[in-house]
């Protein structure tokens, strides 16, 4: 059976940032079928569709520029997808961009993600302090929430400052352990925001293959805008999707652990 592959740009927002990975792929699962869609599913006794995405979002987190990707049986123009997804979906689940793939291209591999979190005012100078002095060190060792793990950030850490009274990190994706935003945050002393209401938010996704995304964006908007029929040339690059999948695999237990974390802190807290 021919699978037609998409990939979509979407963002989880508001409430929607309490349910868990897992709830999410339920939820889109549901959304497509609603929508009329037919899912390509995987072979064998328990059939799944095939959804994927490359770096699972924790909980809590909100998603501004969030990536899945989807196979199904019939192709059909993105601009009818994205307008019965839309139709379907719910609050704080929207499909912003529709992308369709071509046969043979690689599966998405993350090369960097932005977490960004409103800072109050009167803790500006002490942060900037704080953020010069650790990234002037050799090494800044960051014991990751709930892994008995201390690992280094310094090598991960593309950039880190405050932009526009937002704690911007820019944080590069490895295939051995990643810290999580709540890591940093905890080692300057800022693991309280969230606590105050404040959203974390992951900003911006880049992808290894984010070249084919604008190249694709452009042919378009060319479209739109002059009703012409322009093809792009189909990028070439490595598979390493055994790579990509233990990736997948570590970032999924260790949302999976926070999210059981969170909800027994929430638990012991109604308690008491």
């Amino acid at each position: 059976m021919e699978r037609h592959r998409i990939r979509l740009r979407f963002r989880k927002e508001g409430e929607l940032r309490f349910i868990s990975h897992r709830d999410l792929v339920r939820v889109f699962e549901r959304i497509f079928r609603r929508a009329g869609f037919e899912l390509s599913m995987t072979e064998g006794f328990h059939a799944k569709a095939r959804l994927s995405f490359p770096l699972a979002l924790s909980l809590g987190i909100e998603g501004a520029e969030e990536i899945m990707e989807v196979e199904l049986q019939q192709p059909i123009a993105p601009e009818e997808i994205g307008r019965r997804l839309s139709d379907q979906s719910v609050a704080g689940l929207v499909i912003d961009q529709v992308i369709p793939m071509p046969p043979g291209s690689p599966k998405p591999r993350v090369r960097s993600v932005v977490y960004e979190i409103l800072v109050p005012t009167d803790r500006h100078r002490s942060l900037v302090e704080l953020i010069e002095q650790r990234t002037n060190q050799s090494e800044w060792p960051v014991e990751r929430i709930g892994k008995n793990q201390t690992i280094d950030v310094l090598p991960q850490l593309a950039s880190l400052g405050l932009v526009d009274r937002k704690l911007r990190i820019e944080q590069r994706i490895h295939s051995e352990a990643s810290f999580n935003p709540r890591d940093l945050l905890r080692d300057l002393e800022m693991d309280d925001l969230e606590e105050q209401g404040l959203v974390l938010r992951r900003q911006q996704v880049e992808l290894k293959d984010s070249k084919f995304e604008d190249s694709e964006l452009r042919d378009s908007e060319s479209e739109d805008n002059e009703s012409e029929d322009n093809e792009s040339e189909d990028s070439k690059f490595e598979d390493s999707e055994s790579e990509d999948s233990e990736l997948r695999d570590s970032e999924l237990r260790d949302s999976e652990l926070r999210d059981s974390e969170l909800r027994d802190s929430e638990l012991r807290d109604s308690k008491h």
